[in-house]
This record gives structure tokens, C-alpha cells and sequence, in this order.
């Protein structure tokens, strides 16, 4: 088997073995959102996150961001996927 074959075979089977994995990155919409923080979520609570193409993650609150500017206030949580 020549190097590139080897090296080839060596990376199927280590994709073969790599789990699965899906990101995206968002905001909450406000105006659409229904969902508060303090009133429906804390820190630390595990929440369901969906994309705009279904693409569904659980993701654990972990930190809420609130800042002001001259373009006026902003706040949103920051979330770290989690297997369940």
C-alpha cells in the first residue's frame, strides 16, 4: 500500500469514528420570543434551542450579557451545547 493509500484509509476511519457534530450560531429575537430571562429561564437551566432550518440542540444558560450603548440596550444569554 503506497503512503497517500495508508494515509487515505488512516482518514476514513478516523472520520468514521468522529462523532456527528452541529453548529449555529443566533440571537434571541425579542420581538418574537416569548421567552424571558429571570421569568422563564435562569442561569444554569437547560433550554431547547431551535434554528430557522429545524436544526434542534439543548444548550445550558450560562451566562446573560447586558449592555448599553448609543444604539441602545442590548442583553442575551450566552449557551453551551450539553449531551442529554
Amino acid at each position: 500500500m503506497s503512503d497517500v493509500a495508508a494515509l487515505q484509509a488512516q482518514g476514513e476511519l478516523s472520520l468514521a469514528e468522529a462523532k456527528e457534530t452541529a453548529m449555529f450560531d443566533g440571537s434571541i429575537n425579542q420581538d418574537l420570543s416569548s421567552y424571558r430571562y429571570g421569568v422563564d429561564y435562569e442561569l444554569g437551566d437547560i433550554v431547547k434551542l431551535v434554528g430557522d432550518y429545524g436544526l434542534e440542540e439543548k444548550a445550558r444558560v450560562t451566562e446573560y450579557i447586558r449592555s448599553e450603548d448609543k444604539t441602545g440596550k442590548k442583553a442575551f444569554p450566552t449557551l453551551v451545547t450539553v449531551d442529554i
